[in-house]
């Protein structure tokens, strides 16, 4: 379904979130928004790598979920930033590196 373009004045709320809080509809469609199709086909994997992530972090433009970030950590030495993703209509406004760049995002996942 097109969406129409988001422009630098919509408002977004990006924040920390956890697997159990997501609505995995949304999440799926995100994935497939932006072609990551082998997600998209085992919806079984996709819920279990959130649940499995060490921090999530998530942007909304109103009840629209249009960005995800997700990070993995064993908790001692090693951290990375697994996916990011943004809804195509709303990319190259930034939204990736708030996501990224969440204030608690590092220090709860690394």
């Amino acid at each position: 379904m097109d969406r129409p373009a988001a422009t630098d004045e919509t408002p977004l709320d990006v924040r920390l979130t956890d697997a159990a809080a997501l609505e995995f509809d949304q999440v799926l469609a995100l994935y497939d928004a932006v072609g990551w199709t082998a997600y998209t086909s085992s919806p079984e994997t996709v819920s279990a790598a959130l649940s499995g992530s060490t921090a999530i972090a998530v942007a909304h433009a109103g009840t629209e979920l249009v960005g995800l970030a997700r990070v993995i950590s064993d908790g001692a030495s090693i951290c990375y930033l697994q996916d990011v993703l943004v809804r195509p209509a709303f990319q190259r406004r930034g939204i990736g590196r708030r996501l990224v760049r969440s204030p608690t995002f590092g220090k709860r996942s690394c």
